[in-house]
């Protein structure tokens, strides 16, 4: 079996047995590096964003700007409950054509919570699930 793990901007293939099995929960909560990072990169305007619920959860998934201020909520969105069951998130679902199995709805697009497009900058991303805190750092290129 062959396992897909994303790196900063990279895709890497390695053999390798995967370590759960579908349906399986995952063994950890945990948000993974967002790629592509930098972006807008190779024709993609977004980033994707995936992480892992170990057990269900409420989480707060939000992009941060340097100084720590809120630029935009991704989970609670109006598509998308604050309580979520365990479980693998982000990954493709076939609504974005990108070649990383990226899904559409977990995905930030270098805009504010209004529309607005930010300064290209480090941006980051925090998640808040299941007792712990997580930060990542993203870069934004601009438009």
């Amino acid at each position: 079996m062959i396992r897909r793990a994303a790196l900063a901007c990279a895709l890497v293939l390695s053999p390798g047995v995967a370590d759960a099995q579908v349906g399986e929960p995952p063994r950890t909560t945990i948000l993974y590096q967002t790629f592509p990072n930098p972006f807008p990169s190779g024709g993609l305007l977004t980033t994707c964003v995936w992480f892992d619920l170990a057990r269900a959860s409420d989480v707060r998934l939000q992009v941060l700007d340097i100084r720590g201020n809120v630029v935009r909520t991704l989970v609670p969105s109006p598509t998308i409950p604050g309580q979520l069951p365990a479980g693998r998130y982000g990954r493709g679902t076939g609504d974005i054509p990108d070649g990383f199995g990226c899904s559409g709805v977990f995905v930030w697009d270098g805009t504010r919570s209004d529309g607005q497009v930010v300064p290209p900058g480090v941006y980051l991303l925090r998640m808040r699930a299941d007792g712990a805190e997580v930060v990542r750092r993203m870069l934004f290129l601009g438009r």
